[in-house]
């Protein structure tokens, strides 16, 4: 058991050097981690700022002691790249369909009050009810068709 079990911590500049190897820690101590850097040279910089390929690579560590990680391209001294960073995120997970994100979000807060084994057997019922849901076909089908993004149904 780690010191930040069920902790999230946010880690700016974290592609690489400092930022990184706070990352990895955090992950190493149970922490699931969202990871900020601004992924450009910057002019007032004469060293090599971090790449993109450093941002993943250090996703890749924090995945690999099974934690989150979530990369967001954003100078932190501009509160509106930060606000756009956030933004898309977050439009990435509401264009899910709505009923698998309720029974997602109903199932993570009870499986939190349940044993090891109770919490397998209510997430292979809840999957299964998902995988039966009516969105769930819609987004297979549209998978395998490579169709855009389905217009979800709430079911």
């Amino acid at each position: 058991m780690g010191m930040l079990d069920g902790k999230v911590a946010l880690i700016t500049g974290g592609a690489r050097g400092q930022g990184r190897a706070h990352a990895v820690t955090c992950a190493r101590e149970g922490a699931d981690v969202i990871i900020v850097d601004v992924i450009d040279q910057l002019p007032t910089v004469a060293y090599k700022l971090a790449t993109k390929d450093d941002l993943e690579e250090t996703v890749r560590l924090v995945e690999s002691y099974d934690r989150r990680a979530i990369a967001l391209k954003a100078d932190v001294r501009a509160q509106d790249q930060l606000d756009a960073a956030v933004a898309e995120l977050a439009g990435k997970i509401v264009a899910k369909s709505p009923y698998a994100l309720a029974i997602g979000k109903e199932a993570f807060y009870r499986q939190a009050e349940l044993g090891l084994a109770e919490a397998y057997a209510y997430a292979n019922q809840v999957m299964t009810t998902n995988m039966l849901a009516r969105d769930a076909e819609t987004g297979i089908d549209a998978f395998i068709a490579k169709q855009p993004m389905p217009k979800w149904q709430g079911r």
